[in-house]
Order: C-alpha cells, then structure tokens, then sequence
C-alpha cells in the first residue's frame, strides 16, 4: 500500500473505533488506510482496515468491506490475515474491519 497525505485519513491517530485504540499508519490504498491498534481494554495488538468517508457513506463500499471479511476468514489459511471483528460505528461515522 502506499501512504498518503495525512488530510485525506478516514480516521484520527488515538481514535477508537470499536475497542481498538489507533496508534500508528502502516498504509493505505483506494477505499481505506490501514492502522495498528491496540484493544483499549486488553491490549491485544490488531491491524484496522477503516474505509474512507466518502466510501463509509455508500451501501455498495460497505457491502464490499464485509464481503471481503467474509472471505478472508472463509479462506482459513496461514498465510492469510484473520479478520475478528467488523466495525459499524456511527458518530463519527467509521466501518472497519480488524485483523
């Protein structure tokens, strides 16, 4: 993934979305950046792929984002990320999936 500018983030470093605290970009791409996180109670390190905005307002994106989560933990395998968690948070408004 290649890193953008830090205007056009979906979310804010020290945010929450759902347990998971944002600490770091570790990329971002077409429809959404990449964040390592850290659960806010337990600590429990994670990846969280947040849509962008723009996207996060559109049925079809969202429908999209959960598609994914679905297949990549129908894939079960190795060398593919798990996704255990997908977040539908509204104020502010932020779809998520953790991995």
């Amino acid at each position: 993934m290649s890193q953008s500018s830090e205007s056009e983030a979906p979310a804010e470093l020290g945010e929450t979305i759902g347990n998971y605290v944002l600490e770091e970009v570790l990329g971002s791409g077409a429809m959404g950046w990449v964040y390592g996180a850290r659960h806010a109670f337990l600590g429990r390190k994670a990846a969280v792929k947040v849509l962008m905005p723009r996207y996060a307002r559109g049925k079809s994106h969202v429908s999209r984002l959960f598609h994914e989560a679905r297949v990549v933990n129908d894939v079960q395998h190795g060398n593919v990320v798990d996704v255990f968690d997908f977040v539908m948070q509204q104020d502010p408004r932020r779809i998520a999936i953790v991995m």
